[in-house]
C-alpha cells in the first residue's frame, strides 16, 4: 500500500505546481521513475525545478525510501541525502570519503559535498535555441538542434556487446566516452547552442574528429530510448562542413571508387600490379587514407555485369530474384553475386 500512498501524494504535489509527471516503474521491487515536464531553459521551471526536488525528497524520508533506488544519488539528488539519511549518517560518509579519497579524485560532489542540484545546468534560464537551414527534414522534432537535445544523458549508448544490440559500435570498439553516441550528442548540443561563428555553426574541427568513428550504422536511431540520430545528424554536419571546405581527396576517391574500377580495367594487369607492389601501394593507401595494414582489392577477370551479359543469367528454376548490384559486387569481387 505504501508504493500506492506515495504515487497519490507525489500527484498531490504536482497537482498543487500545476504540473504533469512521467510515471515509469519497477513496480515488483517497489521502485519507480517519476519525471516531471519541465523546461530547464524557462527560468520559472527552474525554480519550480528545486520546489518539486524537495518536497519530494521530504515524501521520500516519510516513506522511509531511498532517493536513487539502485541508481546513484548523483548531482541532482545528492543534496538532498542529509535530509533524507539524517545528518550523522551523512557525516558518515563524509568520513568515509575524506578517508579513501582525501584529495576528493573519484568522482567529486555525486555523494558528499554536492554542489545545488539547480547549479551547472545545460542551459542557462532565457538561453534561446538559435534555428538553422539544414538539407536534412528535422522539423518533427523543431529543427536539428532540438533533435539533438533529445538526448537525456542515460548513457545507454555505453552498454558492452553482451548487453545486446548493436548501439553503438565505436564505443565497443574504443571504450572511450568520447566515441559515444552521447558524446557525439553533447558536443554537436554545445556547439549549435554557441556558436563561434553563427555563419559557419558547423565548422568545427573538434566537432568533425568526435563525429569521425560513428559508422553511420543507426543503431542508435532504434535502440537510443531518445531516439537520437546520430547518423543523420552526421551526414548534415558532414554536408555543412563541406560546403565551406570542399570534399577531401579521400571523400573523393572512395565516392568515385566505381569510375576508378571502371578506368582500372582498361589496364587491369598494371593496375593490380601497383595496387600489390608495396611501395606503389603505401602511395596509393596513403593518399586515401586507407590503414597500411589493409590490402587493396585487385581488379578480376571479369565483372558481375559482363559475366551476366555473357549469359551468366540462366535461370535456375522458375522464380524471380532482384539482386541490386553495388560497384563493389560488380568490379572487386563479383563471386558472392554470381553464387
Amino acid at each position: 500500500t505504501d508504493l500506492a500512498d506515495y504515487i497519490g501524494d507525489f500527484t498531490g504535489i504536482m497537482e498543487r505546481y500545476g504540473q504533469k509527471a512521467v510515471f515509469y516503474a519497477h513496480a515488483g521491487a517497489g521502485e519507480i521513475h517519476l519525471r516531471p515536464i519541465l523546461n530547464l531553459k524557462k527560468e520559472e521551471d527552474v525554480i519550480l525545478f528545486r520546489k518539486i526536488s524537495e518536497e519530494v525528497a521530504g515524501l521520500v524520508k516519510r516513506y522511509k525510501g531511498a532517493l536513487s533506488g539502485e541508481h546513484g544519488d548523483g548531482r541532482v539528488r545528492a543534496e538532498f541525502l542529509p535530509k533524507v539519511i539524517g545528518k550523522e549518517n551523512y557525516e558518515l560518509l563524509r568520513r568515509i570519503k575524506q578517508t579513501w579519497d582525501p584529495k576528493g579524485i573519484f568522482n567529486p560532489g555525486k555523494i558528499v559535498d554536492a554542489p545545488p542540484m539547480d547549479s551547472s545546468l545545460r542551459y542557462e534560464p532565457g538561453q534561446t535555441t538559435p534555428d538553422y537551414k539544414t538539407l536534412l527534414d528535422f522539423s518533427r522534432d523543431g529543427g536539428i538542434l532540438r533533435h539533438v537535445e533529445k538526448c537525456n544523458g542515460s548513457g545507454d549508448c555505453r552498454k558492452l556487446p553482451t548487453a545486446g544490440g548493436t548501439m553503438c559500435p565505436s564505443y565497443h570498439a574504443t571504450r572511450t566516452e568520447m566515441h559515444t553516441t552521447r558524446a557525439r550528442a553533447n558536443a554537436l548540443r554545445e556547439i549549435l547552442s554557441q556558436p563561434q561563428d553563427p555563419l559557419r555553426p558547423f565548422d568545427s574541427e573538434a566537432l568533425k574528429e568526435v563525429l569521425d568513428l560513428c559508422l553511420s550504422c543507426k543503431a542508435c536511431a532504434s535502440e537510443c530510448p531518445s531516439t537520437v540520430d546520430m547518423a543523420a545528424l552526421k551526414a548534415e554536419v558532414m554536408y555543412q562542413y563541406q560546403l565551406n571546405h570542399g570534399y577531401s581527396l579521400r571523400n573523393r576517391l572512395f565516392a568515385g571508387s566505381h569510375e576508378l574500377y571502371r578506368l582500372g580495367r582498361v589496364a587491369r594487369p598494371l593496375a593490380n600490379a601497383l595496387m600489390t607492389n608495396p611501395l606503389a601501394a603505401s602511395v596509393l593507401k596513403k593518399a586515401a587514407g586507407i590503414h597500411p595494414r589493409r590490402s587493396l582489392p585487385p581488379i578480376p577477370k571479369e565483372t558481375w555485369r559482363g559475366w551476366f551479359n555473357n549469359g551468366g543469367n540462366d535461370p535456375a528454376g522458375e522464380k524471380e530474384v532482384y539482386l541490386f548490384c553495388d560497384e563493389f559486387t560488380n568490379y572487386t569481387d563479383p563471386a558472392p553475386g554470381i553464387a
